[in-house]
């Protein structure tokens, strides 16, 4: 169940698990997506964060477990400091963090009783897989609890890994065009700017950062080139 409220998506899902394999499950759902936890300096509220509000706009993440549910909270802040849903930024690191998310509820709502009807009618919950604390289960659910969340950051980190190769691609190109006064250069380098700052983050952020500089130096030497 998802709800909008006080500039925060809010999603609640029902899980009858004992509360440690949940815990275990969100702590790796932030321990994959590389959320830190911060304080609110004003309200003393603790939350969980992503970005570096430069390349990346701070996107913002919290969770509690009471009486059988989980809630969930999702946003981000305008420069202004106001909050905002986190549907409603449509940025790729925003649509991945919302993927995720989708990950992360789906594999929560797999952590519930399911009814089973009982010979007199009466409808019982009965735990899944999943939701079992016997010895026999325990190595399956810690292999299985939160496969979704790895497979599908792999996937995006691939994407984001792929975006910075491009980066590099443009920047290198930039710079040859901008020796020869193409005016695409000037383009070829904002898109290597563009492409490379996703990647700051990520597992190829030397080529990130390469990609970044050879393409400020491409608009340095269209410059200077041209006005010389």
């Amino acid at each position: 169940m998802a709800e909008y409220e006080a500039g925060r998506s809010k999603f609640q899902i029902r899980v009858n698990c004992s509360e440690h394999i949940v815990e275990s499950l969100m702590q790796k759902f932030i321990m994959i997506n590389r959320f830190e936890s911060v304080t609110d300096k004003k309200t003393g509220e603790n939350y969980y964060r992503i970005g570096d509000n430069i390349t990346i706009a701070y996107q913002y993440f919290k969770y509690s477990i009471e009486d059988s549910y989980v809630t969930l909270y999702a946003w981000y802040k305008t420069i202004f400091g106001k909050e905002m849903k986190l549907h409603k930024a449509v940025t790729d690191t925003t649509v991945d963090t919302l993927t995720m998310l989708g990950v992360l509820i789906k594999e929560l709502e797999k952590l519930k009783y399911e009814p089973l009807e009982t010979s007199m009618n009466v409808y019982e919950s009965v735990e899944n897989d999943q939701c079992k604390d016997t010895p026999i289960s325990s190595k399956k659910k810690s292999e299985h609890i939160g496969a979704d969340i790895e497979s599908t950051h792999a996937r995006l980190q691939d994407k984001v890994n792929n975006k910075v190769k491009t980066a590099l691609i443009f920047s290198i190109i930039a710079v040859i065009a901008a020796f020869a006064q193409v005016r695409v250069s000037i383009a070829l380098a904002v898109m290597g700017l563009l492409y490379g700052s996703t990647g700051l983050k990520s597992e190829k952020r030397n080529v990130a950062i390469m990609s970044l500089l050879i393409s400020f130096a491409a608009i340095i030497i269209y410059i200077v080139k041209r006005i010389s």
